[in-house]
């Protein structure tokens, strides 16, 4: 089983409980992915959507009821409003939304949890002093998110190369954002070493049994 961390702000816990720091950390990190990319944004406020279902699913340790409870502390707090920007009427998903003005959050000390670990958070209760499998480390993603085409426009724009950004995508995400065997972990090596090929097509295949060039 692949080892899963799930990261939260130590102080938001301490104000809102963990369960709540936890939500609130899987929000902020949408909110500012899309404050970056200029999406979701109505009245001042970055939004981001999910529904308790999806959350559970995200986060097997929380029950619906925790997860509504932990939503319902953060509203009330004034640390996040909630918002129906759905197309259709019939969609109830509910928006959440952070200010713009105050992205991107300075970060203190996070606790990540790793679902390998016995570190499930049930409830509320505050973290044990010993005998924990939480370890206290800097926020950092281990999980490789694909680039959008302005990401990718931009990177490519700033190192003046000839990469062609939707033959790029296109490339990588009929692979499955993998390179060879291997998954990707940095894009934008990947863009350099295209760059370095001196083309704006995707690179060439070996010949047969050779393995792809990636």
């Amino acid at each position: 089983m692949l080892d899963v961390i799930h990261s939260f702000n130590t102080d938001d816990a301490e104000k809102y409980g963990v369960n709540a720091a936890i939500l609130l950390s899987n929000i902020q990190f949408w909110v500012d992915k899309n404050k970056a990319n200029g999406r979701h944004i109505h009245d001042g406020y970055v939004y981001t959507y999910n529904s308790v279902k999806a959350w559970g699913k995200l986060f097997p340790y929380m029950s619906s009821r925790a997860i509504r409870t932990a939503l319902a502390k953060l509203v009330d707090a004034g640390v996040i409003q909630t918002g129906n920007f759905n197309q259709s009427t019939y969609d109830r998903t509910l928006w959440y939304g952070i200010k713009e003005d105050v992205l991107p959050f300075t970060q203190s000390d996070t606790f990540h949890l790793s679902k390998t670990t016995n570190g499930f958070v049930q409830n509320d209760k505050p973290i044990p002093d010993s005998n924990t499998d939480f370890k206290l480390k800097e926020i950092a993603s281990s999980k490789f998110i694909p680039p959008t085409i302005d990401e990718i426009t931009n990177y490519c724009q700033e190192r003046k190369n000839s990469v062609n950004p939707q033959n790029f995508i296109d490339h990588y995400a009929t692979n499955g954002w993998m390179r060879g065997k291997n998954n990707i972990k940095d894009w934008k090596a990947c863009v350099r070493t295209w760059e370095n090929k001196g083309s704006s097509e995707a690179p060439p295949k070996r010949a047969y049994g050779a393995g792809a060039i990636n």
